[in-house]
């Protein structure tokens, strides 16, 4: 059988007999032909067990190609020849299975890219790639030159003492640094106000990368080796010492808790009256107790008890007195032995006032509108009866309002005064005709 792997083999060649069918004598050649039967030229001819007998003069040649028609018959077909020329028929490869539908879909909605097909000189290339080896080569000498000859940090010193080395910056001082190292320290403590007894400069130099910290570094190292004082604020009342604070910020809330108790809604300022001093010094951070604005308010609020001799005048009593001095009408009763509320002009009483270790004065703004009365005009007219008056236009009252500062000592009013005043609305005079003329006697 033909072999299947190849197909293109090339068909056995037809024997080929130029003889006579019916010529006598004939002798077929010895030699094999190239589509000749193994079996036909192996076994002799006239061998029993064959199905045909070899030609003879009596049969002839046609009975010896009508055998060998009937042995073609049971071979395979050859395979079609091929022309010179001719292209060989390739298998069909096998047909893959359609994608799924949703990729199908997905692949019609993505646009499709169409790249430029670049051609790149193999020539220019190279050269392209040996520039910039050559550029990066050196920017590495120069960046190596540069840091063995030329300055790459600051060296940083604590009074002459080498603290480390920060990155180098052109627009950077000692006193700047020195400055911006002080801030930090404040920073770490809350916001004081310190003095440093150390002075830090900052000088040029050239070190190693690995060797060089950063600047956040340093300053904490300063901050750890500086010796300072705080700015701390004493504070004396009546020239007596009572407390300590430790920053401004704790100072001014401290005078915010004083001043309040005594504010009100329409208070815009305070100030205290008399008694209150404050010294400023600096002072050494871990050896000096300090006070917090709280623990200050409840030992400088205490209050004391202080005596007034009082007149009694017309109008007066015990309750309106009690509220002018801001004490309690019990009190009154009791500092002066009295059964009852009956006062008389005259009387002097003995009135017990709390006064506060300091005094508050504060400052109120109070804004009112007040009704201003018509002017009265008056006109003369000889022709009217003596005495005689008539109403030629009735007057309308006017409104203004007032803008008043009054001054409070520990709640209590002390003076008010007129800040502004601006009119609302123009009062409308009253005018009235008055006559002058001849009296009018009526006779009975």
């Amino acid at each position: 059988m033909a072999d299947k792997r190849k197909p293109y083999m090339s068909p056995p060649t037809p024997i080929k007999l130029d003889a006579p069918e019916h010529s006598e004598g004939y002798q077929p050649p010895k030699r094999r032909a190239r589509g000749a039967l193994p079996e036909l030229d192996s076994l002799p001819i006239g061998m029993p067990g064959r199905s045909y007998d070899a030609p003879s003069n009596e049969k002839g040649l046609g009975v010896f190609r009508a055998a060998q028609g009937e042995a073609r018959k049971k071979m395979p077909p050859p395979p079609p020849q091929i022309r010179p020329g001719d292209m060989p028929m390739r298998r069909k490869p096998m047909q893959k299975p359609p994608p799924p539908l949703m990729r199908r879909r997905r692949r019609a909605m993505m646009p499709r890219i169409m790249m430029p097909r670049i051609r790149v000189n193999p020539l220019y290339a190279s050269i392209a790639a040996w520039c910039i080896a050559g550029i990066t080569a050196v920017v590495l000498l120069i960046w190596f030159v540069s840091g063995l000859f030329v300055d790459n940090a600051f060296a940083v010193y604590l009074d002459g003492e080498l603290v480390g080395h920060i990155p180098i910056s052109e627009e950077l001082t000692s006193d700047e640094f020195h400055n911006y190292a002080v801030r930090g320290l404040q920073a770490a403590y809350g916001g004081v106000v310190v003095q440093v007894n150390e002075r830090v400069t900052i000088a040029p130099a050239r070190i190693s990368v690995r060797e060089r910290g950063t600047r956040g570094d340093v300053i904490a190292l300063l901050t750890r080796r500086f010796t300072y004082t705080v700015a701390a604020t004493a504070i004396h009342v009546n020239g007596q010492f009572e407390a300590l604070m430790r920053t401004p910020s704790d100072l001014e809330h401290l005078k915010h808790l004083l001043q309040s108790q005594w504010f009100n809604e329409n208070t815009v300022s305070a100030e205290f009256i008399e008694g209150w001093e404050e010294f400023t010094y600096y002072a050494c951070l871990d050896e000096t107790e300090f006070w917090t604005p709280e623990d200050a308010y409840f030992s400088l609020s205490r209050t004391t008890y202080q005596y007034y001799t009082y007149i009694v005048e017309r109008g007066d009593n015990l309750g309106l007195i009690a509220t002018q001095f801001g004490t309690r009408l019990d009190y009154i009763m009791a500092d002066n032995n009295l059964t009852t509320t009956n006062i008389f002009p005259g009387d002097a009483l003995r009135v017990r006032t709390r006064l506060p270790l300091l005094g508050v004065r504060t400052f109120d703004e109070i804004s009112t509108i007040e009704r201003i009365d018509p002017p009265i005009e008056t006109i003369y007219n000889d022709e009217l009866p003596l005495a005689v008056e008539n109403v030629i236009q009735e007057g309308r009252h006017g409104q203004q309002v007032t803008i008043l500062r009054i001054i409070r000592e520990n709640g209590t009013e002390r003076s008010r005064e007129t800040l502004e005043a601006e009119m609302l609305e123009e009062p409308v005079p009253h005018i009235i005709e008055v006559g002058r003329g001849a009296a009018v006697i009526e006779r009975r």
